[in-house]
């Protein structure tokens, strides 16, 4: 999945909580919403792991010219707070190459991911 789609996810989160399609393209495969909002703030931390870490770099510098919030991004396991948390999770090779899930909580977005979703950028993934 390319990061924009990533981002898409991010910023359709609401969507999701309604009756109906959700604004998200491509259509996940399934979608259970859940109560609760997740609100992406300026003190929003992006956590990554290592094979993760250029895909929270880029999802930061993609979302600061729409939002204004130079968000941080941290290696780890993800810490308090309002944050989102990318982590390689090979569990999810059922997905395909380009899989991952999306849990959305109030203060907290995770996104387990398995293979070119996960991938740092390079020319055979086709990121930049």
């Amino acid at each position: 999945m390319p990061l924009p789609c990533a981002v898409a996810l991010l910023v359709a989160v609401a969507p999701a909580l309604v009756a109906g399609p959700v604004a998200i393209i491509p259509q996940p495969a399934s979608v259970t919403p859940q109560k609760g909002v997740f609100t992406l703030t300026a003190k929003t931390v992006i956590w990554t792991d290592a094979a993760t870490s250029e895909l929270g770099r880029r999802l930061a510098r993609d979302l600061e010219p729409a939002t204004g919030f130079p968000l941080a991004v941290r290696f780890g396991a993800g810490g308090t707070g309002s944050r989102v948390v990318f982590a390689r999770d090979r569990r999810l090779a059922r997905l395909g190459p380009e899989g991952y899930t999306l849990e959305v909580a109030p203060g907290r977005v995770t996104v387990p991911c398995v293979g070119t979703l996960c991938d740092r950028p390079s020319r055979r993934t086709g990121c930049t």
